[in-house]
């Protein structure tokens, strides 16, 4: 009898360093160590993820960290993995606060785009970028994210004080044509006060007015999920892929369901 079990869409995060040199309001990584993931490891780790027969296909995720910390790693382990066919399609996602992008690393970037998916963690204007993310603003080249929007997007995360300047936000990042991979509220805060409710209202209504006006746009995540995520009336259901869909390896090669659960 045939094995109908369906396939799906897997992804391998390979956590290629602990290191990173910001320190954002809403970080919930405390293991900041100047480790990095040994090539071997993601190797063997990579090999065994296409060996997966429940794939359909694969992310192959380099996470931290800041992962550009890890260039060198970053590198051999992406070329390494080019190199070879594999018997099912993949990508490799590489989420980034932009900060550490050299001229070496923009030039990988522009001649492998094709083969990158790269999220850049970007809050909104200079002043909710350097409330957020440690005054970092000044230190990404915007511009070169632009450039790759075909491969490069925007992961936008909603602090309580951000919050106030949520709509202006979004929209100075559309104003620099990026396109957002997402766009969340940080985790650890209770958003349903009543301050933090009226604030979101209020930013909430300003979007619907602008997305109005602005149909060509892709709206930003926060406005378009479906309306099943926003219901607060019944009891939690807790679920995610962990352990099915997403696997992730340490830097030190061991292997757990998600990364937030890793030291």
């Amino acid at each position: 009898m045939e094995n109908d079990t369906k396939k799906i869409n897997g992804t391998l995060m390979l956590v290629v360093t602990n290191q990173c040199n910001l320190d954002c309001i809403y970080c919930y990584e405390k293991n900041n160590k100047n480790t990095k993931i040994d090539i071997e490891i993601a190797k063997d780790s990579i090999k065994k993820a296409f060996q997966d027969d429940r794939y359909e296909t694969l992310d192959i995720s380099l996470f931290g960290g800041e992962p550009f910390l890890a260039f060198e790693e970053i590198k051999e382990i992406c070329e390494w993995t080019w190199n070879y066919e594999w018997d099912i399609p993949y990508k490799f996602v590489i989420s980034t606060n932009g900060t550490c992008i050299t001229e070496e690393i923009k030039m990988w970037i522009r001649e492998n785009q094709s083969k990158l998916y790269i999220s850049l963690s970007l809050d909104g204007d200079k002043l909710s970028q350097n409330t957020n993310r440690n005054n970092s603003f000044d230190s990404i080249d915007i511009d070169f994210f632009a450039e790759s929007q075909s491969t490069a997007n925007v992961k936008m995360t909603i602090s309580e004080k951000s919050l106030p300047n949520l709509a202006h936000d979004i929209q100075f990042i559309h104003s620099k044509n990026l396109k957002f991979a997402d766009c969340n509220l940080a985790m650890g805060i209770d958003w349903s006060n009543e301050i933090n409710s009226m604030n979101l209202i209020g930013e909430m209504k300003k979007l619907v007015d602008f997305y109005d006006v602005n149909t060509h746009l892709e709206p930003a995540h926060i406005i378009t999920m479906e309306i099943g995520s926003c219901e607060n009336r019944l009891p939690m259901r807790k679920w995610c892929g962990i352990g099915r869909e997403l696997t992730t390896v340490d830097v030190d090669g061991k292997r757990y369901p998600c990364n937030f659960i890793t030291p």
